[in-house]
C-alpha cells in the first residue's frame, strides 16, 4: 500500500565531528563522531528516493552553445551523480531566446544526450521547457501554438468577451452564444437576443391551441354545419353520387359532374345531381311525309322510367292544309310519334322536335 508521509532530518550534539579508525584489513577509515542523537532522522530507501526524483521536476537554468552543428545546452546548477533512469523530468530555463534544431543535445555528466523530435523548435527568452528522459535520449513537450490564432484549426475574427469557440465543420471560429430565453420571454415574443429550446416552443404552440375559439378554426377541428373546421374536397365519385355529408364541392368538381353528364348535340341529354335526366331531339323532312307513325330511340335508356315526352310540329309556313303529331306511347328508351294531316291536300309538315324527362 502506497504511503505518504514527511521526511525528518537527524539532530546530533556534535554532527561534524569524525574520528580516524584503524580496520582489521590494516586500513584508516573516517568515522562519524557525531554525540548524543537528538532526533532520530528516517532513513529512505534508495527505490523511495528515486521516486522522488521521477515524479518531480528537476529544474535549471541553462546556456546555449553550439559545437560544429550541434546545439548544446549546458544546466548551471545541476548535477548529476549516476545514471540516469526512464521518466526522469527536468524544466531548462531558456534566459535568451534560441532555435533547437533536430541535432540538439543537453549536456549532463560529460556526456550529449540527445533530444528527439525538435526540428528548429523556437523558444523564446525566459521560457521554461519540459524534457522527458526516456530510453537514453530528452523528449522535449513541446507547446503547439502560443494562442489561439496560432493553431491551424481556429480561425478568430475580432473576439470579444462572452464569445467561445465553435466548431463550424471545417475549423474553430469564434461566436457568441446567446442566452437561452425564459417561458415568458418565448410567450411575449420581444426579446431577439436569446435562443428558443424546443420545449418553451412546444410549451408555447401548446398554449396558442388551447386558447383557439370557435373564432378561429383549429388545425384538428373537422368543419360541421354548426362548427368550422378543416374539410376536404369531394370527390367526382362522391359528388356523382351527392349521399356524402362530410366532403365539400368544389367549381371544378360540380361542373365535372354536368359536363360529363351531358352530350351538347341536336339530339342528346342532360343529367342532374338528382337523378333527373332531360332528353331532347328532331326528326327532319325535305316534303310532306305523310300519315306515318315515327320510332325514336333516346340517346340515353332512362334507368329507371320516362315521365313525360312533348313534341313540337315543324311547318314550311302557314298553311290551311298543315298537319299535326302525336304521341303513341313511350318507354325507358323509346318513343312512338303519329303524323296526321289535317286536310287530303298538300300539308306543309316537314318533321317536329321533341323533349322527354325522366330519371
Amino acid at each position: 500500500m502506497s504511503k505518504i508521509f514527511q521526511l525528518e532530518g537527524g539532530q546530533y550534539e556534535h554532527p561534524n565531528e569524525y574520528k580516524l579508525v584503524s580496520t582489521t584489513r590494516g586500513t584508516t577509515i573516517l568515522q562519524p563522531e557525531f554525540g548524543t542523537v537528538i532526533i532520530e532522522g528516517d532513513v529512505i530507501e534508495a527505490s523511495t528516493h528515486n521516486t522522488i526524483q521521477k515524479n518531480g521536476v528537476l529544474a535549471s537554468k541553462v546556456n546555449v552553445t553550439r559545437e560544429s552543428t550541434d546545439t548544446v545546452l549546458v544546466p548551471t546548477d545541476m548535477a548529476i551523480e549516476s545514471d540516469l533512469f526512464n521518466e526522469l523530468k527536468i524544466m531548462l530555463l531558456f534566459e535568451t531566446g534560441t532555435t533547437l534544431p533536430s541535432n540538439s543535445f543537453i549536456k549532463l555528466k560529460d556526456t550529449n544526450i540527445p533530444i528527439a523530435n525538435v526540428n528548429d523548435y523556437v523558444v523564446n527568452a525566459n521560457t521554461p521547457l519540459l524534457f522527458l528522459y526516456f530510453d537514453s535520449k530528452f523528449y522535449a513537450y513541446k507547446a503547439g501554438a502560443e494562442s489561439l490564432g496560432d493553431l491551424s484549426d481556429v480561425t478568430l475574427t475580432s473576439p470579444t468577451s462572452g464569445q467561445a469557440l465553435v466548431y463550424n465543420g471545417t475549423k474553430f471560429v469564434n461566436k457568441t452564444i446567446s442566452d437561452v430565453a425564459t417561458q415568458t420571454e418565448v410567450d411575449t415574443g420581444i426579446d431577439d437576443t436569446k435562443i428558443v429550446t424546443s420545449k418553451k416552443l412546444k410549451a408555447r404552440l401548446d398554449s396558442l391551441l388551447a386558447s383557439i375559439t370557435t373564432q378561429f378554426v383549429k388545425l384538428t377541428q373537422l368543419a360541421t354545419e354548426s362548427i368550422a373546421g378543416i374539410i376536404k374536397i369531394s370527390t367526382t365519385a362522391q359528388v356523382t353520387a351527392g349521399t356524402d355529408n362530410t366532403t365539400a364541392v368544389s367549381p371544378a368538381k360540380l361542373k365535372e359532374i354536368f359536363v360529363n353528364g351531358s352530350t351538347k348535340t341536336q339530339n342528346g341529354y342532360q343529367k342532374l345531381p338528382s337523378g333527373v335526366i332531360m332528353q331532347w331531339g328532331t326528326v327532319d323532312y325535305n316534303s310532306n311525309p305523310g300519315e306515318i307513325a315515327v320510332d325514336v330511340v333516346f340517346p340515353l335508356v332512362f334507368p329507371t322510367a320516362c315521365l313525360n315526352v312533348t313534341a313540337t310540329r315543324k311547318s314550311l309556313a302557314y298553311n290551311s292544309s298543315d298537319g299535326t303529331v302525336g304521341i303513341v306511347s313511350y318507354s325507358s328508351g323509346s318513343v312512338r310519334f303519329q303524323l296526321n294531316t289535317w286536310s287530303t291536300g298538300v300539308s306543309d309538315l316537314r318533321g317536329f322536335a321533341w323533349f322527354a324527362i325522366g330519371y
